[in-house]
């Protein structure tokens, strides 16, 4: 039997109702959220202090600008090409499509050893 075979006869649901974290999210991860948020005035300040400071390298430069830019104005919105039909309707044609095809495949080989 393969791992991965294996692997997916242990998987079981959740039982309807109860949760698969029943404790919710670690504390630790909100105190550490938390004081990381103390110290945001200094980090925006050195990140405005490494920016406007000719001396140090362009690519540094560059890097804190474009986090000041992103923590003010969040990070610009990123295009993403998605190739094949474009709209809901067009996927479901294209699904039919398929299907026909593969009825048709299925019929003609029963055609074939029949």
């Amino acid at each position: 039997m393969s791992g991965s075979v294996r692997n997916l006869q242990n998987l079981k649901p959740f039982p309807k109702g109860k949760s698969g974290n029943p404790n919710g999210r670690p504390r630790i991860i909100g105190e550490i959220r938390d004081l990381a948020r103390t110290h945001a005035e200094d980090a925006i300040s050195a990140l405005a202090e490494i920016a406007a400071d000719r001396s140090v390298p362009p690519s540094a430069r560059v890097s804190a600008a474009s986090e000041l830019l992103n923590r003010g104005y969040g990070r610009p919105p990123q295009a993403i090409a998605i190739a094949g039909p474009s709209s809901l309707a067009e996927q479901h044609l294209e699904a039919l499509k398929l299907l026909a095809d593969k009825a048709r495949q299925q019929r003609a080989a029963r055609v074939i050893e029949g």
